[in-house]
């Protein structure tokens, strides 16, 4: 098993603002070339010029494999002197069907016929292939993975230390994957040697073994620390960070084993991850919540009238009220995540810019404030209106024997719960205090009446036009579409 190890390499000084030709790997398995803006980079972001369009664009560290990330911010100058890096092996990232992700090492990536082996943090799960619909070889932590004695079972068959030099060069591996009861014995089995132990090669071992010792007397501690990595790399952030603060308590007065913890830099890391994770899932959790409240609501019934469906006016004061809609969705959030009500409503206003929501009044275009009044004044007489001559587009005179233009109430009462849904989310788009953010309003001309906002026929009499209500727009033209994200 190939052993990754990333070095911390910093360039503080003589950084320029933009470095030459970049080849960056995205998790998703896609390969971007282009050159990286130094100057414009920082913690969250690479500011990254694309070679095939000339268009800049940033991305999160977290779209780009932990190799690139590594590199890159090393270049950059964003990596700390103190940083200390987790060794990486060969594993993969396993995409599902649903689009969940998973990483771990695979034991079986390529046979196709049975299903899928993945060792991850929790142990060996197993997944049915059709579930699967991408593997992606990538380097993963190794002590995500596996324990540290799990390790040194792998490194002693690996490397099978016949020499008080294979001794040490494996006792080094293992101190930088925490092993460190191993490390000490495969120290102390080359300095057993007695010509390899007057070398300098020795000295180092022995300097290397004195820190060790102290390592070993911390294992405890330190066998906690790894437990909290895995907790946070199988997202439970929230436990990760209060046995942070449990081994801070303990060992606060010990402050020799409190800085071989480094449970600060743990914790700075941990909590980012954990903002960086719930800024993603309430955003995704927000649109399918509100989905699914808003479809429960307009199959309610009156509370006066069992067999009437909420009335139009209902839905709309549930939609705009601040203790409506938008407490239930916040609440039914907190719920799914074990968030509060308020940190929910702060990971969703820190919110990245996703692919904008397009929601739809259909045919009750005609309810909404802009477009009512327009309406409106088409359905007045046109002596009423005193409009000089007659024109097509002037408004229609309405046949006795057609349809009238509907009031907002009958078209929601006539309306399928499809439509009704649509146009209460894109009056929450609008009037949801907002919550949402409207980035434009898009118009989309009436297919039934060619924007008209009538029907033409012939009197079957006079032969005169006779102009009836679209029934699919009721006057109002077209449809309105709300742009939000």
């Amino acid at each position: 098993m190939r052993i990754i190890a990333i070095a911390c390499l910093v360039s503080l000084c003589f950084l320029p603002a933009t470095a030459d030709a970049e080849q960056v790997r995205l998790r998703t398995g896609d390969f971007l070339q282009g050159e990286v803006f130094g100057d414009q980079s920082d913690e969250e972001h690479l500011t990254f010029k694309l070679f095939s369009t000339g268009g800049v664009i940033r991305l999160r560290w977290d779209q780009i494999i932990v190799e690139d990330q590594r590199r890159l911010r090393d270049q950059l100058g964003l990596t700390g002197w103190e940083e200390e890096e987790d060794v990486l092996i060969d594993g993969h990232r396993v995409i599902f069907q649903n689009g969940g992700v998973e990483e771990g090492v695979a034991e079986n990536p390529d046979q196709a016929g049975e299903a899928l082996k993945l060792r991850t943090a929790s142990g060996m799960r197993t997944y049915p292939r059709n579930k699967v619909a991408k593997i992606i070889s990538t380097p993963v932590p190794a002590l995500s993975v596996y324990t540290p004695e799990e390790l040194y079972e792998i490194y002693l068959e690996e490397f099978a230390p016949e020499t008080a030099a294979a001794h040490a060069e494996l006792g080094k591996r293992l101190v930088k994957v925490e092993a460190f009861p191993w490390a000490k014995i495969e120290f102390d089995l080359a300095l057993d040697d007695p010509d390899w132990a007057v070398t300098e090669q020795a000295q180092t071992v022995r300097n290397l073994l004195a820190k060790v010792e102290v390592y070993v007397k911390a294992e405890e501690a330190l066998d906690r620390v790894r437990g909290v990595k895995r907790l946070a790399f199988q997202k439970h952030y929230d436990d990760a960070l209060a046995e942070i603060g449990t081994l801070r308590s303990e060992y606060q007065d010990n402050p020799s084993i409190l800085k071989i913890l480094n449970l600060d830099r743990i914790e700075t890391q941990v909590s980012t991850s954990r903002r960086n994770h719930y800024v993603r899932e309430v955003r995704r959790l927000f649109f399918r919540i509100l989905d699914d409240l808003v479809n429960r609501k307009i199959r309610e019934k009156d509370s006066d009238d069992r067999t009437k469906s909420l009335s139009l006016n209902a839905v709309k004061q549930w939609v705009s009220n601040p203790r409506g809609l938008t407490q239930e969705i916040f609440a039914a959030i907190a719920e799914k995540t074990g968030l509060s009500e308020q940190e929910a409503r702060s990971f969703w206003d820190e919110r990245r810019p996703g692919q904008p929501k397009r929601y739809n009044y259909g045919g009750g275009t005609f309810i909404h404030p802009e477009v009512a009044a327009k309406v409106s004044a088409m359905a007045r007489p046109s002596s009423a209106r005193r409009t000089k001559g007659s024109s097509r587009r002037s408004a229609p005179r309405q046949n006795r024997k057609g349809p009238k233009l509907k009031s907002a109430d009958t078209w929601w009462e006539q309306a399928s719960n499809k439509n009704k849904r649509d146009w209460a989310r894109a009056w929450y788009a609008e009037n949801g205090n907002g919550v949402l953010q409207v980035l434009r309003i898009e118009t989309r001309i009436c297919r039934s009446c060619g924007g008209l906002g009538y029907k033409v026929s012939r009197s079957v009499n006079d032969a005169a036009e006779v102009r009836t209500v679209c029934k699919v727009c009721n006057l109002a033209q077209h449809e309105r579409i709300v742009i939000c994200r």
